[in-house]
């Protein structure tokens, strides 16, 4: 089964190409730095595709990512660098990520903004993206992007850094910083389950009468 995450549809042309794709589409509450502050996803607009093709939507407002921080030093006072997946907080729209919920969580109160100590592409992407906030987005695609991640990360003055990535950076790139990872995962708190909600696609799948 294909899956994909997408911005709001209302953002990017990927951000609606996956909308139209879509047999399923889930909407739900953002992550926030602060459990008071959810913020319920606006309603998506009217969707057609030129062969009109149905659509099955299904809004979950009882599910949350829930997001881990490995061990290491502690964040309380210390100067952190949040390094946040790339997509999700450039044309993904988003100011920050996963990193720095968990980052928050663990309480952190100063993260460094890495602006200042950006090279080459990754200081073009803050350009293109001014409203990213004091969170480096993790750019990757290619060797040289990545020694221009890696160098920004260790130019940058601080004293911890987390990242919220998909993938552990401390295996591609040198960090030379104290780092911790944090994880998220997509947790039901409510009817129906993710599970639940699939179930009619996968039978369906199993006796070969839909295409995935």
């Amino acid at each position: 089964m294909h899956t994909h995450c997408t911005a709001p549809a209302s953002h990017s042309w990927s951000g609606r190409t996956g909308v139209v794709l879509a047999s399923l589409i889930l909407t739900f509450p953002a992550i926030a730095t602060d459990r008071s502050a959810f913020v319920t996803a606006a309603p998506l607009p009217s969707i057609t595709t030129p062969k009109e093709r149905p659509h099955v939507l299904m809004t979950f407002g009882t599910h949350r990512f829930t997001v881990t921080l490995e061990d290491g030093p502690p964040l309380v006072g210390a100067r952190v660098l949040v390094i946040d997946d790339g997509p999700t907080i450039t044309h993904g729209g988003m100011p920050y990520g996963a990193g720095t919920v968990a980052a928050r969580q663990a309480g952190a109160t100063k993260l460094v903004d890495p602006r200042p100590y950006a090279v080459g592409s990754i200081a073009a992407t803050f350009e293109r993206y001014p409203d990213i906030g004091n969170v480096l987005p993790a750019m990757g695609y290619g060797a040289e992007q990545l020694r221009e991640l890696e160098e920004t990360i260790n130019a940058t003055e601080c004293d911890v850094v987390v990242t919220g990535t998909p993938i552990d950076l401390g295996r591609l790139i040198d960090i030379r910083r104290p780092l911790r990872h944090a994880t998220y995962v997509l947790a039901d708190y409510g009817q129906p389950t993710l599970a639940e909600a699939l179930a009619p696609f996968i039978t369906a799948r199993a006796r070969g009468l839909v295409a995935v």
